[in-house]
């Protein structure tokens, strides 16, 4: 069991043994009670509220306390907090460029690492995916042609087929950026007839041209 003691001692033990919270209590009931913010003791309060506090995520808490610190007039009460920081900023700096690129890393919304669907389950979803579609149900054929389409590759019978019935079922449930996307994708394709029908599809789906301006057209008229 982790320590409880409301003693100074005990509290900065159980940072040392990693009872974090159960110090903050403590330490935040001396701090309080302390009015001589360059005391020993008050010093040694802050300090284990900074490491408690970074311990348990609480990063705005521990910042402050270290700026605090910074400002004391003891020079090596400044070290202490100044490292302190510079040690928070790198950790908080290493953590968000390690999410980004497990964001980077993670597969799109309609793309999967490798195929993981049997013949048998690709065949279902596409043909459940396309009643729905012809049904009218466009909701439902999203949702199976999408899983069709994360869970199989090119090589898969009927994978254009899918497609196409894909995009279609995003342009009629009027989520046309996502129809889009995949059209154009379908464009990129290194077979020929997949290209034509992502490309036609994309010239179809194209904004009219801005209609001329009566100036221009009586200019074109002169």
């Amino acid at each position: 069991m982790p320590p409880r003691s409301d003693s100074l001692t005990s509290a900065l033990e159980a940072i040392e043994q990693g009872h974090y919270t159960e110090a903050v209590e403590v330490l935040e009931m001396y701090e309080q009670l302390m009015c001589n913010p360059q005391s020993e003791q008050y010093i040694q309060v802050r300090k284990g509220l900074i490491e408690a506090y970074h311990r348990t995520g609480n990063q705005k808490k521990a910042f402050w306390l270290c700026q605090q610190l910074v400002a004391n007039k003891d020079p090596e009460v400044q070290t202490w907090a100044q490292q302190m920081l510079d040690s928070m900023n790198q950790t908080e700096k290493a953590e968000e460029t390690k999410s980004s690129e497990a964001r980077a890393e993670e597969p799109t919304e309609l793309e999967s690492p490798q195929p993981y669907l049997t013949p048998e389950q690709s065949e279902e979803l596409l043909a459940n995916g396309t009643k729905a579609f012809k049904g009218g149900r466009y909701v439902d054929a999203i949702r199976d042609l999408e899983e069709f389409y994360r869970g199989t590759d090119s090589s898969t019978k009927n994978y254009f087929l899918g497609q196409t019935y894909l995009v279609k079922a995003y342009q009629a449930s009027k989520q046309i950026e996502a129809a889009i996307a995949l059209a154009q994708k379908m464009a990129a394709s290194d077979k020929e007839i997949i290209q034509i029908w992502g490309k036609k599809f994309l010239e179809s789906s194209s904004p009219p041209p801005a209609p001329e301006t009566s100036e221009s057209s009586s200019e074109s008229l002169q």
